[in-house]
């Protein structure tokens, strides 16, 4: 039988021919597109692996360099700039961050540092870790290499030029007080001496802490500069320099006067012409080495120096956080009102600091607010 109608609804109608012809085109854009973007993605992989070639072209640059610049001889500052010409702008940044961490942060809290504070130590605390968090380490070096190659000397220079710019700063100040015919130390040279036996009677008077007062005020103000000090009295109006003041920064200025000034005097003499008792002896540095060359990384203090070191900060922890300190608080006021063109009075009753706590085997320390 033969049908010669076709359903009106399609049913059985021959294929559409245009849906085919449509189909097709849009199949190859969607394999183009594909095809472009695998494109894309591969030559991102191509830049990304270009740059770390490049960066790792710079690395061995530098690590040769390094390598040559430890078996040249020379004095430190030739040494030291033949390191910094093996520097990445990569790592000038990181110095940068590292220098002002230890200067804003470190340096204020931890006067004296442990021997082998260099050394790598995976402690979180310690102070190679502490720094290290604060740079951005290359993808070819480990965080130890990187700090042993570049960020460690670094912060040798950085520690050695604020040391320098304290102990400079005191012997300009103790010229003027030798100039002005003003005697610091008492009772045989050692600035506490005086407060030990005042604190034994319990009892302070103005008369009996001037002299500490100013040594505060002319030379453990010195640790921080006098920019630095305005800036934080001008933000802390309810506090004075006693509560900047850490145990750690007055027994590092005593520590440093007590060291040299016997060397100062001495020196201020002749340059000034001034006669010499007929018996004195030549002056030296009560806790300091000398005469030999201070090894890498080291601060020249000598055994006795630390342990005194370590022994003022005792006693000046004792003071702090006893009724003593709360008369020297008192007795500031009127040291101001009486020297200073400007004073603020203290009216904080928050715990002042104490002494932070340093793991010399380790180099493990803890900063202020840590618990």
């Amino acid at each position: 039988m033969t049908i010669n109608n076709i359903d009106t609804n399609g049913i059985g109608a021959p294929p559409d021919q245009g849906f085919l012809s449509n189909a097709i085109p849009q199949r190859s854009r969607n394999e183009s597109a594909a095809s472009q973007a695998n494109s894309r993605e591969l030559r991102r992989q191509l830049d990304e692996v270009q740059r770390e070639r490049d960066q790792l072209k710079e690395e061995m640059v530098r690590i040769g360099r390094a390598r040559l610049l430890a078996t040249q001889k020379g004095g430190k500052n030739s040494t030291r700039a033949r390191r910094v010409e093996t520097y990445t702008a990569a790592d000038h940044a990181n110095i940068n961050e590292a220098k002002n961490f230890l200067q804003d942060h470190l340096f204020p809290s931890i006067k004296m540092w442990p021997k082998n504070w260099e050394k790598w130590h995976n402690n979180s605390k310690s102070i190679c870790r502490r720094i290290m968090a604060k740079v951005e380490v290359p993808h070819s070096m480990t965080e130890e290499g990187y700090w042993t190659l570049t960020i460690a000397p670094e912060m040798n220079d950085k520690l050695c030029a604020l040391r320098a710019n304290v102990k400079e700063a005191m012997r300009k100040q103790c010229e003027d007080d030798l100039k002005n015919d003003i005697e610091i130390l008492i009772n045989n040279g050692t600035i506490l001496d005086g407060i030990r036996s005042i604190i034994e009677t319990g009892e302070l008077s103005y008369d009996d802490v001037e002299i500490f007062l100013r040594f505060l005020d002319k030379y453990a103000s010195l640790c921080y500069g006098k920019i630095a000090i305005k800036k934080y009295l001008r933000t802390n109006r309810n506090k004075t320099l006693l509560d900047l003041l850490t145990v750690q920064d007055i027994a590092f200025a005593i520590l440093n006067y007590e060291n040299s000034i016997d060397k100062w005097t001495e020196n201020w003499r002749k340059k000034n012409n001034v006669t010499e008792e007929a018996d004195a002896s030549p002056a030296t540095l009560r806790y300091h080495k000398t005469g030999c060359r201070i090894p890498a990384f080291q601060d020249g203090w000598t055994e006795d120096g630390r342990v005194y070191f370590k022994k003022v900060c005792a006693e000046l922890t004792v003071i702090k956080t006893s009724d003593v300190w709360n008369s020297i608080q008192v007795h500031w006021g009127t040291y101001t009102e009486n020297y200073h063109s400007t004073s603020y009075q203290c009216t904080s009753t928050d715990t002042l600091p104490t002494v932070e706590d340093v793991d010399d085997a380790n180099c493990i320390i803890s900063l202020p607010g840590e618990v």
